[in-house]
């Protein structure tokens, strides 16, 4: 019997029935994070990811107004709840000294993707600062740690679900210039990419100047879920995150772009690529 064949021995309907085993992906690596709880992630260990064959809803406030949506399809379709220690530091919501929130974290990620010298760190170094101590600043043991979490808890949804991003002023957005960005052009997110299926809740971290991205695709990047927290800093408080975590490394590339038109934002429509074993 082969090894993917033991591996999906038994596996249901939900379950994806292939997988890539390159030797490089973190997935399969040895991970010391120093309180993920999973201080060896090897092969056997991790899970495979788990596929969502319903599309992806869209809450709204109009058919949606007291939020149950996204939760009640969270549980109808048994996705595996992340609330790890290391996944509410990362949306901010707690603290911990080994962890590191969303934004410090995908900056020192692109920092050491990018360089401390050219465009990146033009951008960074007057909000962040270029330096990057891994005592003061976690940054590898909550990489490994978020990886672990992917590695256990991962989904994949349908390739038509959409899912959104409002991007505006980050450095590590403003690096791909999603304001003048055309069709067919190609990107890479170094760090992990926060999305939101609620519309709403992306627009209200486009603010006035900022851009819409809406993203597709999503059968060919693995997904984790937070729990549906509130971010208080926002305009619309109110709505929850509704938030679809992307693994960290995902490439896509421009279908199309809408301009910005009155008080809506310019969109930028965008697909995950499929990663390769090159």
């Amino acid at each position: 019997m082969s090894l993917v064949a033991a591996l999906l021995g038994g596996a249901k309907s939900k379950t994806v029935s292939s997988i890539s085993f390159d030797a490089r992906s973190p997935r399969y690596r040895y991970s010391k994070g120093r309180a993920s709880g999973l201080r060896a992630t090897s092969l056997l260990t991790c899970m495979l990811p788990t596929y969502i064959s319903k599309p992806l809803p869209h809450p709204n406030s109009s058919t949606d107004p007291d939020w149950h949506e996204w939760e009640d399809f969270i549980a109808a379709e048994r996705i595996p709840a992340c609330d790890d220690l290391v996944v509410r530091c990362y949306q901010n919501v707690e603290h911990h000294s080994d962890y590191m929130p969303s934004n410090e974290l995908n900056h020192l990620l692109n920092l050491r993707h990018f360089g401390d010298v050219g465009p990146y760190a033009e951008l960074a170094v007057d909000r962040y600062g270029l330096e990057d101590d891994e005592e003061e600043h976690p940054t590898t043991a909550t990489t490994e740690a978020l990886e672990a979490v992917f590695s256990q808890k991962s989904c994949r949804f349908t390739a038509d679900s959409v899912v959104f991003k409002g991007v505006s002023f980050e450095p590590f957005y403003a690096i791909h210039k999603f304001d003048s960005i055309e069709k067919d052009v190609h990107i890479e997110f170094p760090g992990f990419v926060s999305t939101t299926v609620c519309r709403e809740k992306a627009l209200d971290f486009v603010g006035s100047y900022g851009v819409l991205l809406v993203i597709r695709g999503l059968d060919a990047v693995d997904c984790i879920v937070p729990r549906n927290s509130s971010v208080q800093t926002t305009t619309n408080a109110q709505v929850p995150e509704h938030e679809v975590l992307l693994r960290r490394g995902v490439k896509m590339g421009v279908e199309r772009v809408v301009p910005k038109s009155g008080s809506a934002p310019r969109e930028v429509h965008l697909r995950v690529v499929p990663p390769t074993a090159d």
